[in-house]
């Protein structure tokens, strides 16, 4: 039975990974990101943190459902920069949920 399992597993594709991430407006605590839709997936999740934090555990996320490709990521703090990666979510039989996004960078307003 593993070894039917295993052969399952392989047969599944990774999603392409989320590109040309982008913010269209910054506030003090949120940041508006967009990023170009990846096909067959049903969800992105959206990590930011702060770029003086050293681990992205306990970060910021925000989740989407469905083939909307931006969100809105809140409860973010002024005067900062942060980093964001971005991934795309499957819950389809024979997709897995992509690699992370190149890191970008933002900055919420003073």
């Amino acid at each position: 039975i593993a070894s039917n399992l295993q052969r399952m597993e392989s047969k599944k594709v990774k999603l392409a990974t989320p590109t040309n991430v982008e913010c269209s407006e910054a506030t003090e605590t949120t940041l508006t990101l967009s990023w170009d839709p990846v096909p067959n997936a049903t969800g992105y999740m959206v990590m930011c943190k702060d770029v003086l934090e050293k681990s992205w555990e306990g970060c910021v996320s925000a989740m989407t459902e469905g083939s909307e490709a931006s969100v809105v990521v809140e409860n973010l703090y002024p005067t900062a920069t942060f980093e964001v990666k971005v991934v795309a979510l499957s819950n389809c039989k024979g997709y897995v949920d992509s690699d992370e996004s190149e890191i970008a960078f933002f900055d919420t307003k003073v």
